[in-house]
């Protein structure tokens, strides 16, 4: 007598430790931040980096295109001008542009920071499949409330940067390591960079030892060529503007 066949369907190739954490999950997880940035000194403004940055964005933006300021002293070289149009000079012109009060636009940029964080490292996570989704989310909210970026990003935003869009600037060369377009990811990478400025550099700077390093590593072979190719030249365009800006400022201003 034969005994019958069994069929046993295909399990999902994408076990639990592989399945990419769902969007609802980290968007849920970020609420805190935004009550808590809002119950801070509510209805107040804070020191965010700048106060006249904050305030008047525009005419700032319009200053960094001269050398000298007259408004400072008896007049002097401009300082502490380069590096600020992106973000926060194009966050806080956009938030005068649409009338919000400068006390809530400042909250909802560090929300959005905060929030940017986690958001990249529990994907950096999903890309290198480690832990499960449940982990990942915990340990991306360890990371965005790390000291480094809670103690700075109200306060110091300049020096929290890096560290914020860090897993962003890694996250497409890290799937770009296996497949897909090398020059997109390359660009797209890049877009994170010009993201965290250059009103820091020195942060800027130490941040883009990691994608380098992580770049030198992979396996040799036309990929690693061509994405170690792309990538510096979109990272070179992407920071241009406030290189050309530092340069000015190197030859001319105090030392």
């Amino acid at each position: 007598m034969t005994s019958p066949s069994i069929s046993i369907p295909a399990s999902d190739p994408k076990t639990s430790s592989e399945a990419t954490t769902p969007s609802t999950w980290i968007a849920f997880a970020t609420l805190p931040f935004l009550v808590g940035t809002f119950l801070q000194r509510f209805g107040e403004i804070f020191y965010l980096t700048r106060l006249d940055r904050v305030l008047d964005p525009f005419t700032m933006v319009a200053r960094g295109f001269d050398l000298w300021n007259p408004y400072w002293d008896m007049g002097m070289v401009q300082s502490q001008q380069n590096g600020y149009w992106v973000p926060f000079d194009l966050w806080f012109g956009f938030a005068k542009l649409l009338h919000i009060p400068t006390w809530i636009s400042e909250r909802i940029f560090v929300y959005l920071l905060i929030s940017i964080a986690l958001w990249g490292f529990v994907r950096l996570a999903d890309a290198f499949s480690i832990g499960r989704p449940l982990t990942r989310l915990a340990a991306g909210l360890a990371y965005a409330t790390a000291p480094v970026i809670l103690t700075r990003v109200a306060w110091q935003s300049p020096f929290a940067m890096g560290i914020i869009l860090l897993p962003w600037i890694l996250l497409p060369i890290v799937r770009a390591s296996t497949h897909g377009s090398a020059r997109r990811a390359a660009a797209q990478s890049a877009i994170a960079v010009a993201l965290v400025g250059g009103a820091n550099v020195a942060v800027t700077l130490t941040v883009l030892a990691v994608p380098v390093l992580y770049l030198l590593t992979r396996s040799r072979g036309p990929r690693r060529v061509s994405l170690i190719r792309w990538w510096f030249l979109c990272v070179g365009l992407a920071t241009i503007w406030w290189i050309v800006g530092l340069y000015f400022l190197w030859k001319y201003g105090a030392n």
